[in-house]
């Protein structure tokens, strides 16, 4: 963070310094009063000053580059603990908030979610025709906002030679897997927006790919009950013998 000299607008009332914070070079203006109150403008987005207090005493008996010195490090600490969180969408984005694409399973484990997910497209016979070798799956992680799902967007569910009914199956065999073995985690993507700050980002969800082989005669004849025996212990199995009948 990078403050510029205090400019002493009044030399009893008031001290005025302008600041810039973040990577993206955001500008702010404070205001330190010596009646103990103060305010931030934001001088690249504009809006409404932002209203804080502060303690005098913290530069009571300090002048020139002393006094410089602390009002920079107040100006530094009011902003991330006082003045960022009410900027909304505006707000000053730091490392942490930009996550990472890293997949964090909160119950289950990746390996128990690509064994059911498996099993649930080997009780479709219908999806495996003779040219097909594989299926690609792309599971959307949960995040804040939304809750893991299939991803509309993978070769599962665009593919226009399995039905609308069958995937709408699949997708609803799955979210009840997710329910037990739940990826979670999102982060932080460009949308050409203002740089550096909450509006110009938007939130995606990280992703765990799957590519689900085409399975032996053996492996289709058995995963129907094998599925059954699993969803039963998730006191679900009458939903799902619903789900399994549809494509038959």
């Amino acid at each position: 963070m990078n403050i510029q000299t205090p400019i002493e607008t009044t030399a009893v009332l008031e001290h005025v310094l302008k600041t810039c914070v973040g990577d993206g070079d955001a500008n702010f203006e404070f205001t330190f009063r010596m009646d103990g109150t103060g305010s931030c403008s934001d001088l690249d987005c504009g809006g409404d000053a932002i209203a804080f207090t502060w303690d005098r005493e913290q530069i009571e008996g300090l002048e020139g580059d002393e006094m410089s010195g602390a009002l920079q490090d107040l100006a530094r600490e009011i902003f991330w603990e006082a003045v960022n969180d009410q900027l909304d969408e505006e707000r000053v984005l730091n490392d942490l908030d930009f996550g990472t694409e890293e997949v964090t399973f909160e119950t289950g484990s990746e390996q128990e979610l690509e064994r059911i997910l498996g099993l649930i497209l080997y009780s479709f016979p219908s999806l495996w025709d003779p040219e097909r070798d594989a299926i690609e799956v792309r599971i959307n992680a949960a995040s804040e906002s939304e809750e893991a799902e299939i991803d509309d967007y993978c070769e599962l569910m665009e593919d226009a030679e399995i039905s609308d009914e069958v995937k709408h199956a699949i997708r609803e065999l799955v979210d009840y897997a997710l329910g037990w073995n739940s990826p979670s985690g999102s982060h932080l993507e460009y949308n050409d927006g203002a740089a550096g700050r909450a509006s110009g980002y938007s939130d995606c969800p990280n992703t765990v790919w799957f590519s689900v082989p085409r399975p032996s005669y053996h492996e289709m004849a058995e995963a129907r009950e094998q599925l059954l025996r699993i969803f039963s212990d998730h006191e679900s199995r009458n939903e799902v013998e619903k789900l399994l009948r549809t494509g038959d």
